[in-house]
């Protein structure tokens, strides 16, 4: 494991006008302790900690409150135990601790139980059981047929599987749409300043450890640190810039995936919660029950690769008939049309794998699409410590680090 960055010297300065080695606050400087770039849930999360802790946060976001440009919308995502590496399991049961606070703080449910499905290959389900009884989490092994025998309902089997499926008792879905609002109104309660359609044009690197300025449209605000959590725009050269000489990230994929929601169908009566599922092949799938009673399905990193800023592409036709007949294969416990479909962005490193890390004055939080919702409180737990001078010895997610095993499937 290669060790994090944090705690080294601050890299060269960087202004997107003028390159300037040691920029010169002045008087009409805003004065924070921690700026938050990027506002989406690891932004939020990130701020709620730091402002708890009794830091003055500002946290500046391009877009406004509850915009579906990002990563972080919708109202559904899955809460999930079951990896095949150990560090993200133990992140997992942190932050499901971390859910719960969020929901007692906030005084309102986020989380809502249910059970979860993994189908794949004997040795990823292997990986996944042995990490899973590692910290006490049940799982249970069972053929295709058994699954779907005890999956299913009056009108016949709910799935229709083609390899053994692990089955974890303990799964939850949460409302990420709530969370947002729940993070942000607990950040604002702590004394934070979070402004909506603020975008940030760079950051300056003060010499001496003095800190940062971070440039926005309506001026510049100084403070001790600033956290990077700018999801897809996290491409924007003035944030490599930043970070010079001492970290490199790698270049950042986004793509736009689509996803479908579907009614049940008659095969589907049960008093029980429908269960979360991943099925590990190629490509992966994956669905979970909405708050509305809908089920939403969708494939995992097969979207066409875009600029962010560009306005979403119409689905590739091919693509998402290979999907629906995939639904009409595989999932005989819906209606195989969909009432619906919404586009989300996935920001990814070429390992598949989270950034947060230190470099100086600078905290990046990046590459969390595709897996990274459910682990939420742990990453602005994370975040804000790294934020407050905490290193986090034997960081799995530094600017440089070995790629775990993440299973046969690649499916995070």
């Amino acid at each position: 494991m290669h060790a994090s960055c944090a705690g080294r010297g601050p890299p060269r300065s960087y202004n997107p006008a003028v390159d300037s080695p040691s920029p010169s606050p002045h008087d009409g400087d805003e004065h924070a302790d921690v700026v938050i770039i990027g506002c989406g849930a690891a932004g939020l999360a990130t701020a709620r900690e730091l402002a708890g802790r009794g830091r003055h946060v500002i946290g500046l976001d391009k877009f406004d409150h509850g915009h579906l440009r990002g990563s972080s919308h919708g109202t559904e995502r899955i809460v999930r135990m079951a990896y095949a590496d150990p560090v993200h399991v133990e992140m997992a049961v942190a932050a499901l601790d971390g859910w719960s606070r969020l929901e007692h703080d906030a005084g309102t449910a986020l989380l809502t139980p249910t059970s979860g499905l993994d189908a794949g290959t004997s040795e990823e389900l292997d990986a996944i059981a042995t990490q899973c009884a590692a910290v006490g989490i049940a799982t249970e092994r069972l053929t295709a047929d058994e699954a779907a025998v005890r999956f299913a309902g009056d009108g016949g089997p709910w799935f229709r599987f083609e390899t053994d499926v692990l089955y974890q008792p303990r799964t939850w879905t949460v409302n990420a749409d709530r969370s947002l609002v729940a993070l942000r109104a607990l950040a604002e309660r702590s004394g934070a300043d979070i402004r909506a359609g603020s975008g940030v044009t760079g950051i300056d690197l003060i010499d001496g450890d003095g800190g940062v300025i971070v440039h926005h449209p309506a001026g510049r605000i100084r403070a001790d640190r600033c956290v990077v959590t700018a999801g897809a725009w996290g491409a924007e050269p003035w944030i490599a810039a930043a970070l010079g000489e001492h970290a490199t990230l790698s270049p950042m994929r986004v793509t736009q995936e689509r996803v479908g929601f579907f009614e049940f169908g008659d095969a589907w009566s049960s008093d029980a919660p429908f269960p979360t599922f991943i099925i590990r092949e190629e490509p992966a799938v994956y669905g979970l029950p909405t708050p509305d009673g809908l089920l939403k399905v969708g494939e995992h990193h097969t979207g066409a690769v875009i600029d962010p800023d560009a306005p979403p592409d119409a689905p590739d036709s091919a693509a998402w008939e290979r999907f629906l007949a995939w639904v009409r294969t595989r999932l005989p416990a819906v209606v195989p049309t969909p009432v619906g479909s919404t586009t989300c962005l996935y920001a990814s490193y070429p390992d598949d794998m989270f950034v947060m890390d230190r470099a100086g004055p600078v905290v990046i939080g990046l590459g969390f699409s595709g897996h990274g919702f459910k682990f939420v409180p742990e990453i602005g737990r994370r975040l804000a410590d790294l934020a407050d001078g905490i290193d986090w010895p034997n960081n799995p997610f530094a600017f440089e680090r070995d790629v775990l095993d993440m299973g046969a499937s690649g499916h995070r």
